[in-house]
């Protein structure tokens, strides 16, 4: 018992002055790159990398990409309500009916009156105080 406790000891401080070399190493050898000293050196762009950086640039406006996107996300929208509500399929049953269906209800319910609404009408038109026809 006391042998393994003496290895795991010595394992343990080997490990230990490993991770210590490493960390000074690692420190001396950044101390070394970046020596305020030393000032580095200026590389001179080649004729080539200025055409690369200049193909890099971007020469579109930042309102463009914003319009893009604006354009995307209305267009994109209205295509497919063309394809459910107003493309002729033909007169076969399709995926598209129902919405279809339900698309002439509301249109049907919005343009035509409703029993109430009729008898309002016709109890208007014979009140006392409705407008007198000009037969012309």
């Amino acid at each position: 018992m006391l042998a393994m406790y003496k290895r795991s000891v010595a394992l343990f401080s080997v490990s230990r002055s490993l991770q210590r070399r490493t960390i000074c190493s690692t420190h001396v050898r950044s101390n070394q790159q970046s020596d305020p000293i030393k000032p580095k050196p200026k590389i001179e762009k080649t004729e080539k990398d200025m055409f690369y950086e200049l193909e890099l640039a971007d020469f579109r406006p930042p309102w463009v990409y914003t319009g893009t996107k604006l354009l995307t996300y209305l267009v994109v929208p209205a295509i497919a309500l063309y394809g459910i509500f107003i493309y002729d399929f033909g007169d076969r049953e399709h995926v598209f009916q129902p919405p279809r269906r339900w698309l002439l209800r509301q249109k049907e319910s919005f343009f035509t009156l409703t029993p109430e609404e009729e008898k309002l009408i016709k109890s208007a038109e014979n009140s006392p105080f409705a407008k007198p026809r000009s037969s012309s």
